[in-house]
């Protein structure tokens, strides 16, 4: 069994999180962690950036931000 985390493995409490993982994770399996971008070329989300002036995409949610952090 594969383990995936998407935007969520900074917050495990990995002395809890590490040894359940390694026991559903079958041999040779992998884990795999994702971070989400938000599409800031798509308007609506650039609108959002926009209005909510950071409180709803911070400098790693979008592409660009990558390059300022």
């Amino acid at each position: 069994m594969p383990v995936l985390a998407g935007n969520a493995m900074h917050w495990f409490d990995m002395a809890v999180a590490g040894p359940e993982i390694a026991r559903v994770l079958a041999p040779g399996g992998i884990l795999a962690g994702l971070w989400n971008l938000m599409d800031d070329q798509a308007e609506w989300v650039a609108g959002l950036a926009r209005v909510s002036g950071g409180a709803a995409i911070g400098l790693r949610d979008t592409p660009a931000g990558w390059g300022s952090v």
